[in-house]
């Protein structure tokens, strides 16, 4: 099957993903309250469900009323057990992957436990709700034809523990990729996930500079290196002499204002689009959704989406 037509099934397969958003959208407190019902449901035998008697919840109420609110510390213990491979604790089963967040005030770091329902359902579903997006806004995308490249963290065993992978929520994204969309990711996974950094950037260089890159994504602070480094090592003025149909970022992480004068002279072009995402260890919550010089990337009913919570 050639790049193109590959490319067109994929589209329209988003355009279909797209409606679906928009009539979400219509019915957001019903959808949280059914979303609320099926967590309640999947956790209610593990030991945190039992505590708390979440077989017994009936409503969004009952949930305030007999679920306490607690921090980070509060659940540190629960974390830890599950880390060294304990089952059934906050979530059925046993957990492979911790995301490794901020600092609290007790801790250095905190880790988010990633189901694999977690995975499925938050992290790779909101990838491809963005992608719909995207190809809303701009019909002619090519990302299922060509080359994505998607700056991200590494992972690590846990206490030497194979089956237990700790890192960055984009780590456990990049290893966690559909087979659908990895022959359309670059660099290879291998060093997408390297730890250490000078080798990460330098072998990135080497695969990438010749690909047909088409979107990048990641902190922009990570991008400015690899850009800088791309630069160097090709003689090039910007990063569209290396990549002419380079057309999409989708970044996050920090506030990107500080960083956009410095963007636009890697990347000299009017209508590059720059996409803002709110993709963080405890859930992928917001994307974008109305670029300044362009109609919305969906509809202002699903800002809704985004913005209401419990």
């Amino acid at each position: 099957m050639s790049g193109s037509l590959f490319n067109h099934i994929i589209a329209q397969y988003l355009a279909l993903r797209y409606k679906q958003l928009e009539r979400a959208g219509q019915h957001v407190h019903h959808n949280q309250e059914k979303l609320l019902k099926l967590l309640l449901s999947e956790a209610a035998e593990t030991e945190y469900g039992k505590q708390f008697g979440f077989s017994s919840i009936r409503s969004r109420r009952q949930f305030q009323e007999q679920i306490p609110l607690v921090s980070y510390q509060d659940l540190v213990s629960r974390i830890n057990d599950m880390m060294l491979g304990k089952s059934d604790v906050l979530w059925p089963g046993q957990l492979k992957y911790f995301a490794k967040s901020s600092g609290t005030t007790h801790q250095r770091s905190k880790f988010i436990p990633i189901s694999n329902a977690y995975l499925r359902s938050n992290l790779i579903r909101s990838s491809w709700d963005t992608t719909a997006f995207i190809y809303h806004q701009e019909p002619g995308a090519e990302i299922f034809k060509h080359k994505s490249l998607i700056m991200g963290g590494s992972l690590h065993p846990f206490a030497n523990n194979r089956d237990i992978l700790v890192g960055d929520v984009s780590a456990i994204m990049i290893k966690t990729i559909p087979f659908i969309g990895r022959p359309f990711y670059t660099p290879d996974f291998n060093v997408a996930l390297l730890s250490d950094w000078e080798e990460k950037i330098a072998k990135i260089c080497k695969q990438c500079i010749d690909e047909n890159v088409v979107m990048f994504g990641g902190v922009p602070t990570w991008n400015i290196v690899l850009f800088n480094k791309i630069l160097q090592i090709t003689g090039k003025s910007n990063i569209l002499e290396v990549w002419p149909n380079l057309n999409f970022y989708l970044h996050g992480g920090v506030n990107f204002e500080p960083y956009k004068e410095t963007f636009k002279k890697f990347i000299p072009k009017k209508d590059f689009n720059y996409i803002e995402a709110y993709n963080a260890s405890e859930g992928y919550f917001a994307v974008q959704d109305m670029m300044p010089t362009s109609k919305p990337l969906i509809s202002q009913k699903y800002k809704q989406i985004q913005t209401t919570f419990w």
